[in-house]
């Protein structure tokens, strides 16, 4: 199910605390971006799930590691915006922040969570 703007708020991202993102897909021409997941568990089997992004506008990485080296996620933040250049639509203002201080931030219509991927 894609998830909007207008039903984000019934969206609970803390599950995904302390999984691995170690990279992620950007298709340009598309407008999708793909990050693949590995989620934390206790036992010996590791579950994947991704997070795919549609119709994004702006994606930023820094690799800056003020924190120190980490690939998991410490916190997920969403804010709603409207995109100044196109009112159309509304737009998230997606947040990942690492374990390393590092964020990956996107600007983008939807995203959807993708079990098993």
């Amino acid at each position: 199910m894609k998830i909007t703007p207008s039903i984000q708020s019934s969206c609970d991202l803390s599950i995904y605390h302390d999984s691995e993102v170690s990279q992620f897909v950007v298709d340009y021409s598309n407008h999708t971006v793909l990050i693949p997941l590995k989620l934390p568990n206790a036992g010996h089997v590791t579950e994947k799930t991704s997070m795919l992004f549609h119709n994004v506008k702006s994606i930023c990485v820094n690799i800056d590691e003020k924190w120190g080296p980490g690939i998991y996620i410490y916190e997920i933040t969403i804010a709603n915006e409207i995109s100044e250049k196109n009112n159309k639509g509304q737009f998230f203002n997606f947040t990942i922040l690492l374990n390393s201080g590092d964020e990956i931030r996107l600007i983008c219509e939807s995203f959807e969570i993708c079990d098993g991927v």
